[in-house]
């Protein structure tokens, strides 16, 4: 920003002989067909003070307050044909808006110091007022915008996001003219405080996950391996009810995929865990219940025996 305004002091100076004839050609060249009606006030209302100097007159005070304002309309033409249902577009044109902020600051430095005395003052201030009217509504139009995308988003942390730019948007303009939204101030505030709580409980989850995977790995008991799965579980209930998964192949949001993604390996690593110690239950009750097959079997078998042998003894003395 700071080699913007460079440049843009630079050229003022490269403007300082040009003749108001010049003047008139260069704001009349601007394209000001917009979707705001601003641009067209200004260019005109521009051009009417102009008219009412001599033509081949060079003031660098008029020079350079003219240079302002078509580095500002020209600024403000370049964002507003990017003014279009894009995410991207609409964050380029907020990032360019203290740019145009600085213009509007530089304009009324020029207006207090070098123009107050200057026979056209009224149609000066018209400009600059004109000025933050058309800044002010482009930066609640595009806080708008962003505040309707974030409504409608799924995925908390775009959401959040979205809302943020829309704030930034209102921030912005306060100091020309604009106001903040408070109900959009507490939900951004609320939304924030929701998401990075539950993203906290999420991680600390999966590390109470992973102890009792452990601890687990140690003692082959089922119900700290139960614990182990209970704690995964919470974790990615919590991913998926802020939509998580559905940041695949994002690297902006890469960092919380991949906790995701952690979080789900971790559980079927211990849903593995878990099949394996059943299975091994199952297999020692098996073997179990077969022992005690083959131990009542036998036992059952030499009753059997002993009832039969008894029996023949009492027939043999009978016959006696």
């Amino acid at each position: 920003m700071c080699l913007i305004l460079f440049i843009f002091l630079f050229m003022g100076n490269v403007y300082g002989d040009k003749t108001v004839e010049e003047l008139r050609k260069d704001i009349s060249n601007i394209n000001t067909d917009s979707s705001y009606s601003e641009p067209g006030q200004i260019q005109r209302t521009c051009l009417s003070w102009l008219y009412g100097k001599d033509t081949y007159s060079s003031n660098p005070n008029v020079n350079k307050f003219t240079y302002e304002v078509k580095s500002f309309l020209e600024n403000f033409m370049s964002l507003d044909k990017k003014r279009i249902n894009d995410v991207n577009s609409r964050e380029e044109m907020l990032k360019n808006a203290p740019d145009l902020k600085s213009i509007i600051s530089q304009m009324e430095e020029t207006y207090n110091y070098n123009l107050r005395s200057d026979e056209g003052k009224q149609d000066i201030s018209e400009i600059i007022k004109l000025s933050k009217s058309g800044l002010t509504n482009m930066l609640e139009d595009t806080g708008s915008f962003f505040e309707e995308k974030g409504n409608n988003e799924k995925i908390t942390i775009k959401k959040i996001e979205l809302l943020e730019n829309a704030l930034k948007c209102y921030n912005t303009t306060t100091s020309i003219g604009g106001n903040i939204p408070e109900e959009l101030n507490k939900k951004v505030s609320e939304t924030k405080m929701s998401f990075y709580e539950d993203i906290e409980k999420a991680g600390n989850s999966v590390s109470e996950g992973e102890r009792y995977y452990n601890e687990t790995l140690n003692n082959r008991q089922m119900t700290t391996i139960k614990k182990a799965t209970e704690n995964y579980n919470i974790a990615i209930s919590i991913y998926e009810k802020h939509n998580i998964p559905m940041l695949s192949g994002s690297e902006k949001y890469k960092s919380y995929y991949d906790a995701y993604k952690d979080a789900t390996y971790k559980m079927d690593e211990a849903n593995k865990l878990e099949n394996e110690l059943q299975t091994s239950f199952y297999m020692f009750v098996g073997i179990g219940a077969i022992i005690l097959i083959i131990i009542f079997s036998t036992i059952f078998r030499g009753l059997s025996s002993y009832k039969r042998d008894e029996e023949r003894m009492k027939i043999t003395k009978i016959f006696r």
